[in-house]
């Protein structure tokens, strides 16, 4: 199984969670999911090395009977974004998901941060469309 921790870290860093990123939580929540059959992983590779990676999950709509499918992490370091690589991921993913009876998927993406406005063009070039904004403090 390839090692996603360093790509999770990275992703909650620049997340600023303002926790601590633990590995051993990220690794046990990805097993749980992975033995729901719930769990979706795609990797993107530059030499053979792991650079990119979405992970997903899909689930039951809490407040209908069909499932919902949703981004947990989708991270591409830095230095290899601005290619179709990471698209490729989100198509892989949105697959995976209708093929698991998903009505609605739902990506996200950090605020105000380099190529917000690259992302949300993409996203609506795919059919998306803003949902909600989500606000988080420190408690």
């Amino acid at each position: 199984m390839l090692d996603l921790a360093p790509l999770a870290e990275h992703f909650h860093t620049t997340a600023n969670l303002g926790s601590t990123f633990d590995r051993d939580v990220f690794l046990s929540t990805l097993k749980m999911l992975a033995d729901q059959k719930r769990l979706a992983a795609f990797g993107m590779f530059h030499e053979e090395k792991l650079v990119g990676c979405l992970l997903g999950t899909v689930a039951p709509h809490f407040l209908a009977r069909e499932s919902v499918s949703q981004e947990l992490m989708w991270w591409v370091e830095p230095e290899h974004r601005g290619n179709s690589g990471a698209l490729k991921l989100v198509l892989l993913f949105e697959r995976w998901a209708k093929e698991r009876g998903a009505f609605l998927n739902i990506m996200a993406s950090f605020a105000g941060t380099d190529g917000d406005d690259r992302l949300e063009a993409i996203y609506k070039q795919r059919g998306y469309s803003l949902l909600e904004k989500h606000f988080h403090t420190h408690l």
